[in-house]
């Protein structure tokens, strides 16, 4: 019986791929540098690493464009940091949740705003070059009083 040999050698090896808990594709790659310890690398961040020709950073992420977990073609997948995913995620599912209104974030300091509900907290700085980077107040007043001091 070949119960203790490992991979291929084994009765019960399946392939190489399995579907984890949380839907995607891992494959048993442990030669990858971005492998985990059992061998096994999710076939997005392999898709991704092979087409840049570089192992991913630990904050990269591969994100689905079309949320198809099992999707993994290059035209589906977008290379984000933790912070750019999560925030993406966030954004969607509050859209998601109000479709009838807009989400702002202030470009200095991240605030949000629902614009049907919270748009006198935001300021549409006229001299932008594009109406759609707002600020909150707060960040607009004290660029402008930055601005002042800088003209005196």
């Amino acid at each position: 019986m070949s119960y203790n040999q490992k991979g291929k050698l084994n009765n019960h090896w399946k392939g190489g791929s399995y579907v984890d808990a949380e839907g995607y594709v891992l494959v048993h790659t442990p030669e990858h540098p971005n492998a985990q310890a059992n061998g096994y690398i999710r076939r997005a961040r392999l898709t991704l690493s092979q087409h840049l020709g570089r192992p991913l950073i630990s904050f990269e992420i591969a994100h689905h464009k079309n949320g198809d977990r099992i999707d993994d073609r290059v035209e589906n997948l977008e290379l984000r940091t933790a912070s750019q995913h999560s925030a993406a995620h966030r954004l969607d599912e509050w859209n998601r949740q109000h479709p009838d209104g807009e989400l702002r974030v202030c470009r200095t300091c991240g605030k949000v705003a629902w614009t049907t509900c919270d748009l006198e907290d935001f300021s549409f700085d006229s001299k932008s070059l594009h109406s759609r980077q707002n600020e909150c107040k707060v960040c607009c007043n004290s660029r402008k009083m930055r601005e002042k001091g800088k003209r005196r």
